[in-house]
């Protein structure tokens, strides 16, 4: 399972401090969430450690400046970006962490899509949100209790 962007930025504060370990033994529970994270780590032994140090300190602003094109509706640039940006990768879990994101935004770029080409065509678009039909201005033609 991939991890998500909340867990990259654990597993980077792990790499910035081995001290973590240390402050793990104080708090129940933590030691062996450290543990499994250092077993993600030590997954990246292999790599160059040049390389990753040069990651670690450049990789959450790239990342940022494409969740910028993605909070934009920019969905495709960001996807392409991702993309230039995985054979950059070291880490394996940065790596799995990136092709997640890649798919959210395609998904995001096909919803888009849809939502845009419905409002071009003039229609009345209807989608179901926890069990609730929305019909975003045209409240009227939705379902029955709609109004």
């Amino acid at each position: 399972m991939p991890p998500d962007r909340e867990d990259v930025c654990v597993h980077d504060a792990r790499r910035l401090n081995p001290y973590l370990s240390a402050h793990a033994k104080r708090i129940e529970g933590l030691s062996e969430f450290v543990a499994s994270i250092d077993r993600e780590i030590a997954t990246e032994a292999k790599a160059d450690p040049a390389r990753l140090t040069y990651e670690l300190a450049t990789h959450l602003l790239t990342v940022a400046e494409i969740e910028t094109l993605a909070r934009r509706y920019e969905f495709t640039r960001a996807v392409k970006e991702y993309e230039k940006l995985l054979p950059t990768i070291v880490s394996p879990v940065r790596t799995a962490g990136i092709k997640a994101r890649v798919e959210e935004i395609r998904g995001m770029a096909a919803a888009h899509a849809k939502l845009v080409a419905a409002v071009n065509k003039g229609g009345v678009f209807k989608t179901t949100v926890a069990r609730l039909e929305l019909c975003p201005g045209a409240a009227s033609s939705c379902s029955k209790g709609a109004g």
